[in-house]
Order: structure tokens, then sequence, then C-alpha cells
């Protein structure tokens, strides 16, 4: 009888120990999903910075293109205005 006991509390601190480990499994389980979804967020909001850097960029080529385009307008302009000037003078 006192062995039936025994195996009787050991099967008790066995099935106890389980549920401890049950609980810490559903923690662990969570405490996973919430750093895969964090995980997830953070990605995509990295790509998202990606994709914003990437326009950015884009927007940056087009205006300095645009800006040195401008530039050599005025650069043609000034120079038309000197030859002008010049011949103003050469006249006078």
């Amino acid at each position: 009888m006192e062995n039936l006991e025994k195996l009787e509390s050991r099967i008790t601190r066995v099935l106890q120990v389980l549920e401890k480990l049950k609980q810490e499994n559903l923690q662990m389980s969570a405490s996973y999903e919430g750093l895969t979804n964090k995980v997830f967020e953070t990605e995509e909001k990295t790509k998202g910075l990606i994709s914003q850097n990437n326009q950015l960029r884009s927007e940056a080529k087009t205006a300095e293109r645009r800006n040195s385009s401008e530039k050599e307008k005025i650069k043609k302009k000034i120079k038309d205005l000197i030859e002008k000037i010049d011949v103003f003078e050469k006249m006078g």
C-alpha cells in the first residue's frame, strides 16, 4: 500500500510539473506570436521606408535634371544678353 501511495504522489507531482510546463509553453507561444507579429510589422515598415526612399531619390534626380536644364537656359540667356550688349557697345 505504501508503494501505491508513493506512486500516486509521484504521479501527482508529474502531473503538476506537466501542467506547469503546459502553462509555460502557452506563455512562450503567445510571446513568440507577439514577436513574430512585431517582426512582420517591422519588415512592412522597412519595405515602406525603402519604397519611400526610392521615390525620394527618383524625385531628387528629376529635380536635379530640371535644375540643370534651367541653369543651362539661364546661362544661354545671359550669353545672349552679353552678346547684345557687346553689339550696342560696338555701335556707340
